[in-house]
């Protein structure tokens, strides 16, 4: 009787655990696996010979590029806007330009919204 109870103890509290820690390593390396697999990669990285790529087309020295997508704007849609650009103005030799130019700076007194008063 005392043996089973050890048996148990042993799977509930050493076995358990371990699956699990094995499991969680386990599991995400698969999926990565069986990602590359569906994707045309083996599991070294390298691109495998297998014929069932899902884009692209087979050409006589292996896989093309994939097929260019249609376009979802037509380009017939919108309106089209004609313009030119125009030289930049030079200023006359004597004028000075824009960025020369002195200009007037009003300062404003600073609002006082509250009169503060000194407590003793």
């Amino acid at each position: 009787m005392i043996w089973i109870i050890v048996a148990l103890i042993l799977i509930y509290f050493i076995l358990r655990p371990a699956w699990r820690v094995y499991k969680a390593y386990r599991d995400p390396q698969k999926a990565m696996e069986d990602f590359l697999r569906r994707n045309g990669f083996t599991a070294a990285g390298a691109p495998s010979g297998d014929d069932e790529q899902p884009r692209g087309r087979r050409s006589k020295g292996g896989w093309s590029a994939p097929r260019p997508r249609k376009k979802k704007i037509d380009p017939s849609a919108g309106d089209y806007v004609r313009f030119t650009n125009l030289p930049p103005e030079d200023p006359a030799p004597g004028t000075p330009s824009d960025t020369t130019s002195s200009a007037t700076i009003e300062v404003e007194q600073q609002t006082v919204d509250v009169t503060w008063e000194e407590i003793k």
